[in-house]
């Protein structure tokens, strides 16, 4: 079993029987339709990331660095694309609209089987319901977990985990990007430099949280 970090959360989780690529995002050429952009800058060309060919593609959820349509064009419309179940499914109805033809929605309480003995389990983030997921895959008979850039909740995790009798790989957010303080005007520069400091810091800490709720015996970092 293999993992491939690109960037952000996009990741290819790849056994002998299944390869799952996970919210492919890159802004080729520094062109970008949402004024996101992949930093640091991501050197995959569209043919390096059309060759990647998953056998699934799984959405996290809609935000802009993890659902891209230009990215999403260099696939098939015929690959299944895996979505939690959200109450109301934008996710899937997102998907739908920009023509694949096969949005595989992960049933909450028992996953989804891949191929062969490979599986997923999916559910909306408890502190975002509407908007984010996090998933364990099974591959090869290692489990991951893909945290993306969810809020931090601890008992969420600690249910994820124990539903799936423990995870061996963790993939966490070691960061996040966000609009405060660097463009909250009512602070000066001196202020913004503490408050980033501190915001850093909380990070680190949300870092150390996740490994100490799910336990896996290895982390990758992303996000």
């Amino acid at each position: 079993m293999k993992i491939t970090f690109i960037t952000n959360t996009m990741i290819v989780i790849e056994g002998k029987n299944s390869k799952i690529l996970c919210d492919p995002w890159i802004t080729f050429n520094n062109k970008s339709i949402s004024g996101f952009y992949n930093f640091p800058k991501c050197n995959y060309t569209k043919e390096k990331v059309a060759q990647i060919s998953p056998d699934y593609i799984y959405i996290t959820h809609t935000h802009p660095d993890h659902y891209d349509p230009p990215t999403l064009e260099l696939f098939s419309k015929n690959v299944p694309i895996l979505v939690a179940d959200y109450e109301v499914n934008f996710t899937e109805k997102v998907i739908k609209n920009i023509g694949f033809n096969d949005v595989r929605v992960i049933p909450k309480t028992i996953g989804m089987k891949l191929n062969v003995d490979d599986w997923v389990w999916a559910e909306p983030a408890q502190n975002n319901p509407e908007v984010d997921s996090l998933a364990v895959f099974k591959v090869d008979g290692k489990k991951i977990i893909n945290a993306n850039d969810n809020v931090f909740h601890r008992e969420q995790c600690e249910k994820m985990t124990s539903k799936v009798n423990g995870v061996d790989i963790g993939l966490i957010p070691s960061a996040a990007h966000g609009p405060f303080p660097m463009f909250f005007e009512n602070f000066n520069d001196k202020e913004k430099k503490s408050l980033a400091e501190e915001r850093a810091i909380k990070l680190k800490e949300t870092f150390v949280n996740y490994i100490k709720a799910l336990r896996p015996e290895y982390v990758i970092p992303i996000a």
